[in-house]
């Protein structure tokens, strides 16, 4: 931990940095110098094949080059590399020449993480000069202290008096860095204040508003209450949804009847359904008496994903006191992602005496089961089963092992659900211990067949510790054989979700294995990619075009275009839908644990979650992704520097919005002109 002295003499040096903002103004000849990449400069290649295949003295030997953009890539390099042993080599480059090098340090040295970086960040601060270049880096450097620095740090980002609305990157960078300060879990009250000043100031730029806004919505702990009319007016005035969802989101933290009811005439109001899913978000932190009528009502919306965020409210926060009028909600020609929230609240809310009363929609899911053809449908209707622990049987006895992936991961979630249901002990009483007895030897007996997605699933079970099954497993050795039959890297998340969990169970620190470096950035596909190369994703709702980031991401360009080659992508599902967050597909199993047997590596460079469209990749941790990949409906800066984004949408988002569970892929053609 950083030292009293030491982190004192940081705010002083910080704050004499940030207020002395008219001083030094450097030689106009040291900015000449441009950062150029050009992805067909063979140079260019080899540094990007040092960083995918992590080798830091391949990649260190670029840092005293003569060529800017060779140092601006090695540089940036190390933001996916993150190897901590070149951190100090990095730190040279803080103050190098050419101001987009020094960004890319800055960068890096946030995404390695070191706190010790964090003195030399703000020493390598360049005071503004005449036309303002510096600051393109001075913006990093805010990020990055953000990243490492403690809370003096950000008391003194957050109470400097110098910047002014013009000072467009300094602002960004101030508040992308109290922002990554928040993420880290250390706010102070100036930095609310001033997030809120930053939101409620219409003329400042729209990118400084949004990481302001979320701010608001993502930080914990944080008192709004003393701002609530200037929220609100932002919520019915603000012109952009980006702004209006984030703010929505930020109101929920204020229990107070007059946000309360802005939420809910707002919430009739807006057009746009992705505010409307963050309003119903919000409104799910008060009281459910208070906001019973309008979840109903909006279980019946026209726009799926708004019916289905009212119905997990329903299901998450129903009171057990209306929970024999929600049959009165199933309607026929019912969305099925809607009517299994809507029987999970039955199941969940219904008291547990009422067992002749659900029996008939345990019935009339089982036949909604039989008759479906829809593989997702019968998932879902499994795991709204698992919600009432009276079905604690009929999941283990007939809807496990069959020859459904999907539905069989289902099935261990629903038996997790039932297990940690708070009607579990009321239900079983004495036996409880013997039902969980079974339900650990359907596990072993699943575990045998090493299936990745309920691997997976078994393993989070038996963490939890209320299951109290560290008392019931006497020796991790099933775990062990389940190991041994696993394939990596293919299935290196079910391999350290196992690896966690037995862990877990003996009582020791957890290590994730880290796999060996394995299938290289393929150079003759990549050969064809263009800065203008684009993919058009042909699905059942229509075309969804996108546009390729090959600077950013060539490893992982160059793979989605040799699975579209290989037309892997074809008639595969997707098979994960957040409202207002992201779709996500190309899982070969169709349940999200699928993968082929091979990893590509993270690829973390100067791109940023802030508006809708962008296209990334799913992982199961650091540099192991593969094929499958998201598309954000709305900005998430939550990720930034976590998953890679190798493309944006271009044309085609009202389909994104539109896209559901179930919906699948046709094809996708590569456009390379």
């Amino acid at each position: 931990m950083m030292s009293r002295k030491y982190s004192f003499f940081t705010v002083v040096l910080l704050v004499y940095i940030l207020v002395n903002m008219n001083s030094c103004v450097p030689p106009s000849e040291k900015v000449m110098t441009t950062v150029d990449v050009n992805i067909g400069d063979p140079v260019v290649r080899k540094i990007w094949t040092a960083q995918d295949e992590g080798k830091i003295d391949s990649l260190k030997i670029y840092f005293s080059d003569k060529n800017p953009t060779y140092r601006y890539l090695a540089a940036l390099s190390l933001a996916s590399v993150q190897n901590p042993d070149l951190a100090d080599s990095l730190k040279v480059l803080l103050n190098d020449i050419n101001y987009d090098v020094r960004s890319a340090a800055a960068y890096s040295l946030g995404q390695i993480g070191n706190s010790n970086a964090t003195i030399d960040l703000i020493s390598s601060f360049i005071s503004k000069d005449t036309f303002d270049v510096n600051n393109v880096a001075n913006s990093q450097i805010l990020e990055a202290v953000g990243k490492l620095g403690t809370k003096d740090e950000l008391l003194a980002m957050a109470t400097v008096k110098a910047y002014r609305n013009t000072d467009t990157l300094l602002l960004l960078g101030q508040t992308r860095g109290i922002y990554r300060f928040a993420m880290r879990g250390i706010i102070v009250p100036e930095g609310t204040d001033l997030m809120v000043n930053y939101v409620t100031t219409p003329e400042l730029d729209s990118e400084i508003r949004l990481y302001a806004a979320n701010y608001l919505a993502r930080a914990k702990d944080i008192d709004l209450s003393g701002y609530k009319f200037r929220l609100i007016e932002m919520l019915n005035k603000d012109s952009n949804p980006d702004i209006r969802m984030a703010v929505a989101t930020a109101l929920g933290k204020i229990r107070d009847p007059e946000v309360l009811s802005s939420l809910i005439n707002k919430l009739e109001q807006e057009k746009d359904y992705r505010v409307q899913c963050n309003i119903l978000r919000s409104l799910s932190k008060f009281d459910y008496p208070s906001i019973e009528a309008t979840i109903k009502r909006k279980i019946d919306d026209e726009n799926l994903h708004v019916a289905v965020v009212a119905s997990e409210i329903l299901l998450n926060y129903g009171d057990k006191k209306d929970a024999l009028t929600y049959p009165e909600l199933i309607k026929e020609k019912q969305p099925w992602q809607v009517k299994t929230l809507v029987y999970a609240a039955i199941f969940k809310n219904i008291p547990f005496y009422y067992s002749n009363t659900k029996k008939k929609y345990v019935d009339e899911v089982k036949t909604i089961i039989t008759n479906s053809s829809n593989r997702y449908e019968i998932a879902s209707y499994v795991k709204a089963l698992g919600y009432d622990p009276l079905n604690f049987d009929l999941i283990l006895d007939d809807y496990t092992g069959t020859k459904s992936e999907i539905q069989n991961t289902a099935s261990i979630e629903a038996i997790r659900s039932s297990l940690t249901s708070e009607n579990f002990i009321n239900i079983y009483g004495y036996g409880h211990r013997k039902a969980k007895m079974k339900a650990l030897e359907l596990f072993k007996q699943r575990l045998r067949i090493a299936d990745v997605g309920e691997c997976a699933e078994i393993a989070t079970t038996l963490q939890i510790p209320e299951l109290e099954f560290k008392m019931l497993i006497d020796s991790t050795n099933f775990i062990d054989s389940t190991l041994s039959k696993l394939r990596l890297p293919r299935d290196i998340e079910a391999y350290n979700a196992l690896e966690q969990a037995k862990s877990y169970l003996l009582g020791r620190a957890f290590e994730p294995k880290k796999v060996v470096f394995n299938n290289p950035i393929d150079w003759n596909i990549f050969n064809n990619v263009s800065d203008t190369t684009k993919a058009v994703i042909k699905t059942t709702k229509g075309n969804i075009t996108i546009k390729f980031f090959p600077q950013n991401a060539p490893g992982s360009v160059t793979n989605f275009i040799k699975l579209v080659n290989q037309e892997f992508f074809n008639k595969k599902n997707f098979h994960r839908v957040v409202p207002n967050f992201v779709i996500q597909g190309g899982c070969p199993r169709g349940d999200g644990y699928g993968a082929l047997d091979y990893t590509i590596r993270s690829e973390l460079g100067l791109k940023y979650y802030d508006s809708e469209g962008y296209v990334g990749m799913a992982s199961a941790g650091k540099d192991t992704e593969g094929t499958q990949f998201f598309i954000t409906n709305s900005p998430a800066p939550h990720l930034d520097g976590r998953y890679t984004i190798f493309a944006k949408v271009v044309e085609g988002m009202d389909v994104v919005n539109q896209i559901e569970v179930g919906d699948k892929i046709e094809n996708v053609i590569i456009i390379y002109r």
